[in-house]
């Protein structure tokens, strides 16, 4: 099978940190994520990713949303098409370790990959938050910035087609441990 796609540019990582400006970072990540948040919906209609980090999206050249960048999902070679996904993963075979769920060594969904977007999500705010001098999130909370749910973000932007997917891929379970999610 062959997949074709189109010339992307910087990948998020390196995007953000061409971009960012201080007093607005968290506004221009919260963009950044709500667009890889789609690219990763749009994937699960098919397969599961099993690698999500920052290095595997990157920015469409062409297209911008109302001045937000559109970003993709590269790098399939971990993924498993979704009407054929069976088989167990063990952690030495697929994806990044430090963005693997915890329930990788059991039959795993779609859920694998939304957790790993949150650690990326987590690791992307931790490191705003140690560029305005080393407080953690509640202190950022403290001073005023801006770190509304990205539910809430994205349902506030013109997304009439903002579909139940979407909505799992960022819902927030504080309650229940990730083996209890599958």
């Amino acid at each position: 099978m062959s997949i074709v796609l189109e010339l992307g540019s910087e990948n998020l990582i390196a995007y953000y940190a061409k971009n960012k400006n201080g007093e607005n970072d968290v506004k221009l990540l919260t963009k950044i994520l709500i667009s890889a948040a789609e690219a990763l919906a749009q994937f699960h209609t098919h397969a599961i990713h099993l690698d999500i980090k920052p290095e595997n999206f990157v920015r469409s050249r062409e297209k911008i949303q109302g001045g937000s960048p559109v970003f993709k999902l590269i790098d399939f070679g971990t993924s498993e098409l979704t009407e054929t996904f069976t088989k167990k993963i063990t952690r030495e075979v697929l994806g990044t370790d430090m963005y693997m769920a915890p329930e990788i060594d059991n039959p795993i969904s779609t859920k694998a990959d939304t957790y790993s977007f949150g650690v990326m999500i987590y690791k992307l705010l931790y490191s705003i938050s140690q560029h305005i001098g080393n407080k953690d999130e509640c202190e950022l909370g403290k001073l005023g910035a801006d770190f509304e749910r990205l539910d809430h973000l994205i349902k506030a932007k013109e997304c009439n087609s903002f579909d139940h997917e979407k909505e799992q891929l960022i819902e927030v379970e504080n309650n229940e441990k990730p083996l209890k999610r599958c």
